[in-house]
């Protein structure tokens, strides 16, 4: 059995892969100079003149290399090519070669054949670098992709996503680009507009909604461009349906990927319903206000819009420097004609004389009002005492011609009327009260004169309230 000595990591190791390093560099070098430093590592107890062989074998190319014919195998030592074992040099006594052997011939072919092997180690080596540089390429790839591919399904996600709460949104949506072309519209769009979004993609959105903000300044997509971050505008629109939709439109940027801006986003919400219930509400006040100025029984101006009405006038006649006339108006003897006929009747006859002396005021401006019990007044703007006296008669006339039963009256067995009239041109050192005393002052003349009749008080500023008539 052949017997193998390994030898440990040393500086003969060293000097084995040296010599096998010099044969690999340099193909001159002779083999018997490989062998020279491989023999160094012999014991100096061997005799001086011992032959020595070696054999080369590499483990990846599976071959093996002479020298010499092997006797007794003596050391053993492994090498390294680029870090890792690439195989054996073993060294032992050999006697000369046989004849016939060329020993330069073998050592040029081994030179040859270990040189191009050495290259080939090299290339396969260099391979097998390219070859994991490509694996790690490959895996920075499939890992650049696998992420590419995960943007990519989350971004479609995203935008199915974004889709659905575009189409199911309560309130019509679209997008209009910087040009004013619609780019999207959603489906609450599609339902009012009658039209799909195929056929809305594309068109100037003010063909769809032609309003007066549209193509000028107030354009929201204009606003925005000039740097507007929010614009809104309430407005009503017909789509073909009999009764116009109330919008409240919301338009905010849209912008692209470096925040460049590229169009708007418009949102209207149909606020129909809100529109109608703030109209109701506004004829409902507007009925309360009317109920709070009106008389309930006699349906004609009360006393509050009375008090209103004559001190607005008062300062329009005194800017204007026009007459303020007023006539003040008394039923005569209405508390006998109540104990006569009872109090049913009696609010039958204020109705129907509030509403025979409303019936001769012509003019907008002109107020017939209840100023208690079963006094009226009437307030006359731009009137002057001629013309306040010709309607004060036209009404007692008209009164008289009801012909309203009042048997136990003083007057006449019908109901009639006093009234009392003054006038002035309203000035800074007079008030309204003061008028008022002075129309009060002449319908008192008219009863103590006999009533049924129209009686003119001339405006005095120092004029004091008239005293009440007794038994009307």
């Amino acid at each position: 059995m052949k017997k193998f000595v390994s030898l440990n990591p040393s500086l003969t190791e060293l000097k084995c892969l040296y010599a096998l390093t010099l044969l690999a560099e340099n193909k001159e070098t002779p083999i018997q100079q490989v062998l020279q430093e491989a023999a160094r590592i012999i014991p100096s107890s061997w005799p001086a003149d011992t032959a020595v062989g070696c054999r080369i074998r590499i483990d990846s190319l599976d071959e093996t290399f002479f020298h010499g014919r092997e006797t007794e195998q003596i050391k053993s030592s492994d090498f390294s090519v680029s870090g890792t074992k690439g195989g054996t040099i073993e060294i032992f006594l050999t006697h000369e070669p046989e004849t016939g052997n060329d020993s330069s011939i073998l050592l040029a072919e081994t030179v040859e054949r270990l040189g191009r092997l050495i290259e080939q180690k090299k290339s396969r080596n260099k391979f097998a670098e390219l070859h994991e540089e490509l694996l790690q390429t490959n895996e920075q790839m499939e890992y650049v992709l696998a992420q590419a591919n995960t943007m990519a399904i989350e971004a479609e996600i995203a935008n199915i996503e974004l889709g659905q709460i575009f189409n199911t949104s309560a309130n019509a949506m679209w997008v209009i680009g910087s040009d004013h072309h619609i780019m999207r519209a959603n489906k609450r769009l599609q339902l009012f507009t009658d039209r799909s979004e195929k056929e809305l993609t594309g068109t100037l959105c003010h063909e769809i909604f032609s309003h007066s903000m549209c193509k000028g300044d107030k354009c929201p997509l204009r606003r925005i461009q000039k740097g507007a971050k929010v614009v809104e505008y309430d407005f009503e629109h017909h789509f073909g349906q009999e009764e116009s939709i109330s919008f409240i439109m919301s338009a905010t940027p849209l912008r692209g990927l470096d925040h460049e801006l590229i169009g708007i986003v418009a949102d209207f919400k149909d606020i129909s319903a809100r529109k109608k219930a703030e109209k109701a509400l506004q004829q409902a006040n507007m009925e309360l206000q009317r109920l709070a100025s009106i008389d309930g029984l006699t349906q004609i101006a009360n006393r509050r819009q009375f008090d209103e009405v004559l001190a607005l006038e008062w300062c329009r006649m005194q800017r204007e420097g026009l007459p303020l006339s007023l006539i003040m108006i008394d039923i005569d003897c209405f508390k006998i004609y109540n104990d006569t006929y009872g109090h049913q009747q009696g609010d039958d006859c204020l109705q129907s004389v509030a509403r025979s002396i409303s019936q001769q005021s012509k003019r907008p401006a002109d107020l017939v009002a209840r100023y208690g019990g079963e006094e009226f007044v009437v307030v006359l703007p731009n009137t002057d005492t001629k013309g306040a006296t010709h309607l004060a008669e036209q009404m007692r006339k008209q009164v008289h011609l009801l012909n309203i039963p009042h048997k136990n009256s003083p007057v006449t067995p019908v109901v009639t009327i006093s009234l009392g009239i003054s006038t002035v041109v309203p000035v800074p050192d007079y008030t309204p009260e003061q008028l008022l005393t002075c129309a009060d002052q002449g319908l008192y003349q008219a009863k103590e004169t006999g009533r049924n009749r129209v009686q003119f008080a001339p405006f005095t500023n120092d004029s004091s309230p008239a005293d009440s008539c007794n038994g009307n």
